[in-house]
């Protein structure tokens, strides 16, 4: 900038000095050939030059201060410090759900389950004769009572928990059907007595109908645990079905 100011005045200096001898002279032909050649030199050179030198030097200032700033700014170093303490402690910690788990399944799955099982197995002879009239037809027939049952049978009715007898209404008819649970310890002595009765009808029934003969001889004594059956007639083996189903 100062090299470029230094012509510049030289040459103004120059031609101060050469206006101030022209007028000095006051010859004609001196005024004519200066004038032409110095009013434009210092028009041309001295006015766009101290404006080009002088802008430049006040816009440079400002142009440099705010770059700086931003560029070192203090905000960009916490930045990263704070996003990677966090991620890491608490994913740890959750691996503790494992000890609830074990204490509230043994206690309650044990106390309700095993008693209801006893109580539907003891049906009694009634259910059993009940069962079997459902599923077979059969003559009329009347049941005996204590007196008749040790008359007929030679069973005591106090060997027996309870029993159904059913005989024939009509001597032309063989059938007979008894059903009892027996007290504990009696079983052979009913049995014993029931197989007495059926030698006795097959002694009757040897000379009276053949047909019911047949079905005297072709009898069923059936017992499971404490109950029996003594069966005489055409779906004696029916009859024991059902008595197998609730007894076995």
């Amino acid at each position: 900038m100062m090299d470029r100011r230094i012509p510049a005045l030289a040459l103004t200096g120059l031609l101060s000095l050469s206006l101030l001898a022209g007028c000095g002279d006051k010859a004609p032909a001196a005024t004519t050939a200066p004038t032409e050649s110095a009013a434009p030199v210092p028009t041309e050179t001295l006015a766009p030059r101290p404006t080009e030198s002088v802008l430049p030097a006040e816009s440079a200032a400002p142009e440099e201060t705010p770059s700086a700033g931003p560029e070192a700014a203090p905000s960009d170093i916490p930045a990263s410090k704070p996003t990677e303490q966090p991620a890491a402690k608490p994913s740890s910690k959750p691996a503790a759900t494992a000890k609830p788990s074990a204490k509230p399944s043994a206690a309650p799955s044990a106390q309700p389950t095993p008693k209801p099982s006893a109580a539907p197995a003891a049906a009694t002879s009634a259910d059993i004769w009940s069962a079997i009239e459902q599923k077979i037809s059969l003559p009329g027939m009347e049941g005996l009572d204590a007196a008749a049952l040790s008359a007929v049978y030679g069973i005591d009715a106090g060997d027996l928990t309870d029993y159904v007898c059913r005989m024939p209404q009509v001597n032309v008819s063989a059938d007979e059907y008894f059903i009892a649970r027996v007290k504990p310890g009696k079983m052979d002595t009913v049995k014993a007595a029931l197989t007495a009765r059926q030698a006795d009808l097959e002694e009757q029934w040897s000379q009276y109908l053949p047909d019911q003969y047949e079905l005297v001889k072709d009898y069923r004594l059936v017992s499971h645990g404490d109950y029996v059956i003594f069966a005489i007639g055409a779906q004696a083996g029916d009859a024991v079905q059902v008595f197998d189903s609730y007894t076995k």
